[in-house]
């Protein structure tokens, strides 16, 4: 039995909606022109890795430095299911937006 606070509802589940799936697909998107975009700005020596996290998936990891994005997306898709308020999708969207414009910049 889950314990219920005086004068609160249980949450009751529900199926995700439609943007659900529009953001995941977006999320999806923009994490492999991230990674498109990253390989070209360091391929051509003109960019450097600013992420501190992703910086050491590429000393560690060499040209399979990606595969920690893999995981992030299939995280995005079971967390996206508990997540109903739509601005955590709009922030993280814009974030990715930003930077995926940012590394066209050394395009």
């Amino acid at each position: 039995m889950v314990p219920v606070l005086a004068g609160s509802r249980p949450r009751r589940w529900t199926a995700p909606t439609a943007w659900h799936g529009h953001f995941l697909l977006l999320f999806a998107a923009l994490q492999v022109a991230d990674v498109v975009t990253t390989d070209h700005g360091l391929a051509a020596a003109e960019a450097i890795e600013a992420n501190p996290v992703m910086a050491l998936a590429m000393a560690h990891l060499g040209s399979m430095w990606w595969l920690p994005k893999v995981a992030i997306v299939a995280f995005a898709m079971i967390a996206a299911r508990r997540i109903r308020k739509r601005w955590p999708f709009n922030l993280v969207a814009a974030i990715l937006v930003t930077i995926v414009a940012n590394n066209l910049l050394y395009w």
